[in-house]
C-alpha cells in the first residue's frame, strides 16, 4: 500500500507523492536505513517546494512517510542535515549527468551552454530545490563541506573559462555567471510547473544564455543582440 500526499505546483497543476505505508497488521514494516533516508529526503523535497521555505513543519514530513517525528529525528536530528541530505542528492544527480564533464580548453560558449542545459533538465524534472536551499535564510552557513565543494568547483570552471575571454574582474565574473545561470533556473521552473512546454522553454533557456554572452562579450560571440 502507498499514501498519496498531494501538492500543487502552481499553475493548476496537482502532483502527489507516493510513499510507503504499513501494511494493516499489529507491527509497522521497518524500512531498511538507505530506503527510509530516501524516503524522507523525497519527502523533504517535495514539502519544501510546495512550501516556498525552509523549514517545514516535522508533522507533515511525518505525516507524508507514515513515521512518528521521533523516528524523523532519528535519522536526521536537525532539518539543516536533512537539507544538505535533499541537496546532495540533487547535486548527485548532476555529477551524474557529468556537469563538470567539458574540455578543459572549451570555449565559454560551449561551458556555459553545457552546464545550462543539464541545469535546465534538472530543474525541469524536480523543481528549483537546489536554489531554494541554497538561498533560502535558515540554511545560510548551514551548508555542509561536501555540497560546497561542489558548488565551488562549477564556479571556478566556469569562471577559468570566463576569464579567458571575458575583459572583466574576477567578482563581475562571478556575478555574471550567477545571473547566467538564473536563465536555466527560471525557463526548468517554468517547464516542472506546467507554465511552458518543456522543449520550448529548453529552447529559449538556450537563446536567452547566448543572448546573455552576447552582452557581455560582443567582440567575442558576435555582436549584442540589438546588433543583429
Amino acid at each position: 500500500m502507498a499514501l498519496g500526499f498531494h501538492y500543487s505546483t502552481g499553475a493548476g497543476i496537482q502532483r502527489t507523492l507516493m510513499v510507503p505505508t504499513p501494511p494493516p497488521t499489529s507491527k509497522r514494516t521497518r524500512l531498511p536505513t538507505v530506503a527510509r533516508r530516501a524516503q524522507l529526503i523525497d519527502a523533504a523535497g517535495v514539502i519544501a517546494l510546495e512550501q516556498g521555505h525552509l523549514p517545514i513543519a516535522p508533522e507533515r514530513l511525518s505525516q507524508a512517510v507514515g513515521a512518528s517525528k521521533a523516528l524523523l529525528y532519528v535519522y536526521f536530528p536537525t532539518q539543516h542535515l536533512l537539507f544538505n541530505g535533499v541537496l546532495a542528492r540533487c547535486l548527485g544527480e548532476l555529477a551524474a549527468a557529468r556537469i563538470h564533464a567539458w574540455p578543459s580548453g572549451a570555449s565559454l560558449r560551449d561551458a556555459s551552454q553545457h552546464c545550462a542545459s543539464l541545469y535546465f533538465d534538472h530543474v525541469a524534472a524536480n523543481g528549483p530545490l537546489i536554489h531554494l536551499i541554497l538561498r533560502d535564510p535558515y540554511m545560510a552557513g548551514r551548508i555542509d563541506t561536501a555540497n560546497r565543494t561542489f558548488r565551488d568547483r562549477t564556479m571556478r570552471r566556469l569562471a577559468h573559462a570566463a576569464r579567458r575571454e571575458l575583459t572583466l574582474t574576477s567578482k563581475e565574473i562571478i556575478a555574471a555567471i550567477n545571473l547566467v545561470l538564473t536563465i536555466p533556473e527560471q525557463a526548468g521552473s517554468m517547464a516542472w510547473r506546467g507554465e511552458m512546454e518543456r522543449a520550448a522553454a529548453k529552447a529559449l533557456c538556450s537563446q536567452l544564455v547566448a543572448s546573455s554572452l552576447a552582452a557581455l562579450a560582443p567582440d567575442a560571440f558576435g555582436g549584442s543582440p540589438r546588433a543583429r
